[in-house]
């Protein structure tokens, strides 16, 4: 009886020893096979690529080598095509123990460039898998030096390690000390270190940080520079931001304390930024796209924009000078795209925009002569300890310092930049042109001058009953404030009326005082009620003579283009809007051309001859001049 339980006692131990041996020798095949796929997989990559893959394999060990390139490989000039190209030797034991899958160890050697000293970097280290698939590994080097003629470097050995889940990293490394010196140069780098912590490799969620205990040159000195970012996801967004940190630097003279620039993104919309990330991977960063793929990038950038982010510096803060003389500095910049209901609509930015900014500066540092010519400027304004400067740009009105500034121009850069990406985001719809600069015939505000034998609409009159829109006007005009109300009342004895108590009140009051003059853009409704403000200056308190200052004639006010200036898209559009004499000269010709279609013999011949001045002759000119003339001919041409 005890010989036989002796025979199953040793048949269950060599059972199991068979089925571990063969456990391991099968996870080794699986091992060995995956990394013969990884190779494969990184033959197109532009950043890391594997190559030359060499295997050896034994019952329950393996061993091999292989090539790997670091550098930007995608590219056609071979200069700069590799940065780092180094051999790869690795050993691996399969055999599974309580602690481990499996247990390896590896070199990796660079191969030296021509003409340089030394061996290049030389790496190694020694790890396991866990049974989770997470891979642990330490990392170290030895010591490294070269030279070549009259510079050299050396590296302190390096020390680390990693470990790599499924979609996780996690790397740290530290470096005590490098030096490299060369053509009167001297480079001097102490406590080296860099830390990386991923969740998410794909979307990039983590932490990362980079850091230099003192850093010495020829010219100075610093101490604590540090580069750290954070991303994380909050709901259906991502937040990510970076500060860039500097403890001390003395160099020529110069000196700052305490430097600190953080840098943000946030409310970016998650889904957006996972469909980027997922067609860059797939098309080696977008050089290599399918018209489908095109598609889903452009749609993703899109809607990246219309659900709203906002981004700018959050933090500025430090103290810069000299051995004698210290200032001061803080600031913080906000730019802030706010989420468009319908996230597939063209950007609107616009629209959608607004930005705010604030900086300060104390201390001596600046010199008084320097101050006095920024206040006199208008640059900043003094401050309790210094002098500050700011601005605010929020529903189209820029303030700088407090005080409201016309800028045209700022709307139309705006304006421009929206006709590019709607241009840029939209192309991939279809073949043919997109709404556009060179292709407004094409857009929804002008689709019946061709798609139609009818003459481009004219803004609907409004029903009986039904309120009329408010109206863009510009007037200049003698502010005066009264018991019964406060208006503004131009040269030729137009007035536009507002209530001071209102948020358009406040903005006047606080430009213009009783019997100063202002030149306004508003918005203003049927009885003359100012609805918003566009634009709002101060100008010379003298009453303006009579034709001095440009009035708008009364009649213009409800004179509107053949197409709804509040979807104006292209730069024509705009320079028509902006415009009276060309949204009178529109209106002209609209008339004229119904006219012409209601006595053509043949319109389809008139519709193709207004189809091509449009395109080849209005929507080529970039100026208000050049649009003056395309329709004083045109209108000159339908009027015989």
């Amino acid at each position: 009886m005890a010989q036989k339980s002796l025979i199953q006692v040793a048949g269950g131990i060599a059972l199991f020893a068979a089925a571990w041996l063969g456990a391991s020798f099968y996870l080794g095949r699986n091992a060995e096979r995956e990394l013969a796929e990884r190779v494969q997989k990184t033959e197109a990559d532009c950043g890391v690529r594997l190559n030359n893959l060499q295997q050896q394999s034994g019952l329950l060990s393996a061993s091999g080598t292989l090539e790997l390139q670091v550098g930007d490989l995608c590219n056609t000039d071979p200069d700069g095509k590799y940065w780092v190209v180094a051999d790869v030797q690795y050993n691996i034991n399969h055999l599974i123990l309580p602690g481990s899958v499996m247990r390896f160890n590896w070199t990796l050697r660079q191969r030296p460039e021509s003409g340089q000293g030394g061996p290049g970097l030389q790496f190694s280290g020694s790890g396991h898998s866990a049974f989770s698939g997470t891979l642990f590994s330490e990392i170290a080097s030895t010591e490294l030096s070269g030279e070549a003629d009259d510079a050299s470097w050396r590296l302190e050995p390096l020390t680390g390690r990693v470990e790599a889940g499924e979609r996780s990293l996690n790397l740290s490394l530290q470096v005590p000390r490098f030096t490299a010196r060369g053509d009167g140069n001297a480079l001097d780098l102490q406590g080296v270190g860099l830390q990386l912590n991923l969740q998410d490799r794909e979307l990039g969620l983590g932490s990362s940080s980079f850091t230099i205990d003192k850093v010495a040159t020829g010219n100075g000195s610093g101490e604590r520079l540090a580069v750290a970012s954070e991303t994380v996801r909050n709901g259906d967004r991502i937040d990510a931001k970076i500060l860039y940190a500097l403890g001390g630097l003395d160099a020529m003279g110069y000196s700052a304390r305490d430097l600190a620039v953080e840098i943000a993104v946030r409310g970016l919309y998650a889904e957006s930024v996972k469909t980027l990330a997922e067609i860059a991977r797939e098309s080696k960063s977008f050089r290599n796209l399918t018209q489908e793929e095109n598609k889903r990038y452009r749609k993703a950038v899109k809607q990246a924009i219309n659900r709203g982010f906002s981004t700018g510096i959050t933090k500025l803060s430090g103290s810069v000078g000299n051995a004698e003389q210290q200032s001061g500095l803080n600031g913080q910049l906000t730019i802030e795209v706010k989420p468009n209901a319908d996230p597939d609509a063209d950007i609107q930015l616009a629209k959608m925009l607004q930005s705010s900014g604030q900086v300060s500066v104390t201390g001596n540092a600046i010199g008084e002569e320097q101050k006095n010519q920024w206040l006199e400027m208008g640059v900043a304004k003094a401050g309790a300890d210094g002098i500050q400067a700011g601005f605010d740009y929020s529903a189209g009105i820029l303030k700088t310092n407090d005080r409201i500034v016309e800028e045209p121009w700022l709307q139309q850069t705006l304006a421009e930049t929206d006709a590019q990406i709607n241009r840029f985001l939209n192309e991939a719809d279809s073949a043919a042109p997109t709404a556009g600069l060179e292709h407004v015939i094409d857009s929804p505000t002008e689709a019946a001058a061709g798609d139609s034998a009818a003459a481009p609409p004219q803004a609907a009159e409004p029903e009986p009953g039904i309120p009329a829109e408010p109206q863009s006007v510009s007037m200049v005009g003698r502010v005066s404030y009264s018991e019964s109300g406060a208006m503004l009342e131009s040269a030729d004895g137009r007035r536009l009326y507002f209530a001071v108590d209102s948020e358009v009140g406040q903005l006047i009051v606080g430009l213009c005082s009783e019997g100063e003059t202002c030149a306004v853009t508003a918005l203003v409704d049927g009885d003359g009620q100012i609805k918003a403000i566009q634009q709002l200056s101060a100008v010379a308190a003298a009453e303006p003579e009579a034709g001095a200052v440009p009035a708008v004639p009364a009649a213009t006010v409800n004179v509107q283009p053949s197409f709804d200036c509040a979807k104006a898209a292209s730069k024509v559009e705009l320079l028509i809007c902006g415009s009276h004499e060309l949204t009178a000269a529109d209106a002209e010709l609209t008339g004229l051309y119904r006219n012409a279609m209601a006595a053509a013999a043949d319109s389809d011949a008139l519709v193709a001859a207004q189809r091509n001045w449009i395109k080849t002759v209005r929507n080529q000119c970039g100026d208000a001049l050049c649009l003056a003339e395309a329709y004083r001919n045109r209108i000159a041409e339908l009027s015989h």
